[in-house]
């Protein structure tokens, strides 16, 4: 079998005597015993948490044009990444994974333990958008606006501050609407001609963008944050006077649409015949039925009250049911994965500081050579809306960053414990309730009119696959010492 071989030191493991060369010399001696044709060694001096290690992304690049090398051989499997998002790139080559030390079962099992660690890696990074609640809450109620500012401010340390090239268009934005003489359509027309345009793409506003812009209580010292209205510390652009005026005349010239009926289910469901969307419709007044659209033509499917779907999909959240070994298991795993975590939260955040420094300097300057007259309007435009962009992506990863706490375990074991009694959940919950767990589960659902598939999200999609297999929970070997081999295909 061919394969490349990957080997990496931190200068402090260097100086301890786990050199590269020793390394070297044992991945080179494991292919040999049991004949693999090396191709190629990658080597990185760097910490295993960084994303940006040359050597690993060389191998990467390495492999991924080079299909008939099937493995990649490292000493352990912290010598190839401590670092969760490269735990995906690695998921995502298809490659056999090979240690000289560590050993797992090379069957359903084993490959298991791998798509777990993966699939936690995934779910850590995915978390880490729902877990800044709580800090952009805290920020909310001392008065400052936790995210990427609206178009007229801009973000600076922390805070929003107006925008000096497109807070005065803003401004006489809301006073022209006041006067009473233009539309959504024309407004936005307006708009157009005076050069306002989006922070970061520089496209022109939408009639759409335009109206929530006049809806937006920020402009006037307030905003809205998770369906609470706070008081803000930021400088205001209109008056309350002045933004009141235009809420009255939104409300005159606005007809708003309102859907008749809430059907619970409505695009969850495809039909497996013909792939069609399922919808619903209300019989002799009072019962739900859903059925295939046929859209794409006459399809074999029969309508199905709603009664009898949710007992179909009922049997999903059945299945995801876990025994207490498992779940003994997957805590075990849990906290294995702790000290990853930490790891790349604390170096990503630093490398993010640095990259947040450099863009204020560089915007600082940029702003300097624009008053003076050194840098023209259009490359002071240009260059400041790209930077502005990522220094706002910045601002919103620390935030994220900045949530990630020790929850994480906590967190693991609250999806696991929900496993176990989420079908009782599901029996005593109402059809709404019912609906959002259906949809926290799966993506989506596919009904031949009997049975249904569905597509798992992450990482429910793992846990299903764990308990499909036969061989039950990965056995690891207690002597960490012997040299082993684990293969992951």
């Amino acid at each position: 079998m061919k394969v490349v071989g990957y080997v990496r030191v931190s200068t402090r493991e260097q100086e301890e005597g786990y050199s590269l060369d020793a390394q070297v010399e044992l991945v080179e001696e494991f292919c040999r015993k049991r004949e693999h044709d090396l191709v190629r060694i990658f080597s990185d001096v760097d910490s295993g948490g960084k994303e940006d290690r040359k050597g690993f992304q060389d191998m990467l690049t390495f492999l991924r044009k080079r299909p008939t090398i099937e493995g990649i051989v490292a000493w352990r499997l912290d010598r190839l990444t401590r670092n969760f998002r490269s735990y995906v790139e690695l998921d995502d080559l298809k490659r056999r994974l090979l240690f000289v030390v560590e050993e797992y079962a090379d069957n359903a099992s084993g490959r298991l333990l791998v798509a777990i660690q993966v699939s936690l890696a995934k779910h850590f990074l995915e978390a880490l958008a729902e877990n800044t609640a709580m800090g952009m809450e805290r920020k909310a109620r001392e008065g400052h606006y936790p995210s990427t500012a609206p178009i007229g401010y801009l973000n600076r340390d922390g805070i929003i501050v107006p925008d000096p090239l497109r807070a005065p268009v803003i401004r006489e934005l809301f006073e022209e609407f006041a006067a009473g003489n233009h539309t959504l359509y024309s407004i936005t027309d307006w708009a157009r001609e005076r050069g306002l345009r989006q922070t970061r793409s520089g496209k022109p506003l939408s009639r759409s963008r335009v109206h929530r812009v006049l809806q937006n209580p920020i402009y006037y010292g307030d905003f809205d944050w998770k369906g609470v209205r706070y008081k803000g510390k930021h400088e205001n652009l209109v008056s309350k006077a002045l933004w009141d005026e235009v809420q009255e005349w939104l409300a005159v010239k606005e007809k708003r649409r309102r859907r008749v009926h809430n059907f619970a289910l409505r695009g969850l469901v495809h039909c497996a015949h013909c792939g069609c969307m399922y919808t619903a419709e209300i019989q002799k007044g009072k019962y739900i039925y859903y059925r295939c659209t046929k859209n794409r033509g006459p399809c074999e499917a029969r309508p199905i009250r709603e009664e009898r779907l949710l007992e179909t999909l009922g049997e999903v959240i059945r299945g995801l049911q876990l025994d207490e070994e498992v779940v003994e298991w997957l805590r075990a795993v849990l906290e294995e994965s702790q000290g990853d975590r930490k790891l790349y939260v604390q170096e990503r955040t630093l490398r993010l500081q640095g990259r947040y420094q450099t863009l204020q300097r560089a915007l600082d300057c940029a702003y300097e050579d624009r008053i003076t007259g050194v840098l023209d309007a259009e490359t002071y435009q240009r260059k400041s809306s790209t930077w502005r962009s990522e220094m706002a992506s910045i601002e919103e990863e620390q935030e994220k960053l900045r949530g990630a706490t020790e929850s994480y375990y906590e967190e693991g074991l609250q999806l696991l414990e929900l496993a176990q009694v989420a079908y009782s959940l599901y029996l005593e919950h109402s059809v709404q309730k019912k609906a959002e767990m259906l949809r926290v589960v799966g993506l989506n659902y596919s009904f031949d009119g009997v049975t249904v598939t569905p597509t798992y999200r992450k990482p429910f999609d793992i846990l299903a696959e764990g308990l499909s297999t036969k061989d039950g929970p990965p056995q690891r070997d207690s002597n960490p010492c012997r040299r082993r081999e684990r293969a992951v295909s």
